[in-house]
């Protein structure tokens, strides 16, 4: 699996497994200021596959922002995110499926980090696995009184692989 990753090839993978989404709103009060919500509510917004693919097209839309000045991740009701969405992970659990899930969603992280805009979390209700590695992308943290952040990937028998950035 070394040599460049085929982010197309993902994609397709990644977008069979439907539920929820990603919305992208930008320039709210025409000042520069985007929105990206999480919505997955039944699920704890749980991100499936083609949810990922989602959240990708916002990056990139993202990084084409010549008028953008910060961007706003939050979830869609009273829980920011918990992680991967467990049913589409134990339908495929295998290395080859986890290393695209892996690859795919560390890519996104990494650019969503590198953006030329100020990037805030807002942390509300539970912020859990793969939710937990997201908030850590953004250059601040807007924590509410009710936010539960738990890095669970130990007791599952995983490892933090959305966030395994050395650089």
């Amino acid at each position: 699996m070394e040599g460049t990753v085929n982010h197309e090839l993902i994609y397709e993978f990644l977008i069979q497994y439907g539920g929820g989404g990603i919305s992208l709103m930008k320039d709210y009060w025409e000042e520069g200021i985007a929105f990206i919500c999480i919505d997955h509510k039944e699920k704890r917004n749980a991100l499936s596959g083609k949810m990922c693919t989602e959240l990708r097209k916002c990056i990139e839309e993202l990084e084409n922002w010549k008028t953008g000045k910060a961007v706003i991740m939050m979830g869609e009701g009273i829980n920011f995110c918990s992680g991967a969405d467990l049913d589409f992970v134990r339908k495929e659990c295998n290395p080859t499926a986890g290393y695209y899930l892996s690859s795919y969603m560390h890519d996104i992280l990494i650019r969503f980090r590198k953006l030329p805009l100020i990037t805030v979390t807002l942390l509300h209700g539970i912020a859990v696995g793969g939710g937990a590695e997201i908030s850590t992308y953004t250059d601040y943290l807007l924590v509410t009184d009710n936010a539960r952040v738990g890095f669970v990937q130990g007791t599952m028998g995983i490892i933090t692989a959305w966030g395994a950035e050395t650089s």
